[in-house]
């Protein structure tokens, strides 16, 4: 997986942490983890808060070629969709300026 072993990682611990890895990385869950392995949640949370498994997942998730390409086109379509917000705005204040004005004029 390319994660070092911490030095007091049990190997029933980087188990779990590779399972963990393993689960979708938009739905990760200690409790669905425990079911998956018949495991307690209290322990699964004792392995992870004791050994980064937040961190290391994080990490791992960083340097996916799949979770970066999710969210360079995620954050092209935020940009798209904001620019298309901005563009009917400026629209719409010029159909605002141009309706007051000829209003002041009298050219209605």
């Amino acid at each position: 997986m390319g994660n070092k072993l911490p030095k007091t990682e049990s190997p029933q611990a980087r188990a779990a942490f590779e399972a963990y890895l393993r689960q979708d990385w938009q739905h990760r869950s200690l409790r669905r983890l425990a079911k998956e392995l018949g495991k307690c949640v209290s322990l699964l949370k004792r392995w992870s808060a004791a050994h980064n498994w937040a961190e290391r997942a994080a990490e791992h998730d960083r340097n996916n070629p799949v979770i970066k390409a999710f969210w360079e086109e995620h954050r092209r379509r935020v940009i798209a969709e904001y620019e298309a917000r901005r563009a009917a705005v400026r629209a719409r204040m010029r159909e605002l300026y141009w309706e007051r004005r000829r209003a002041k004029e009298g050219l209605r």
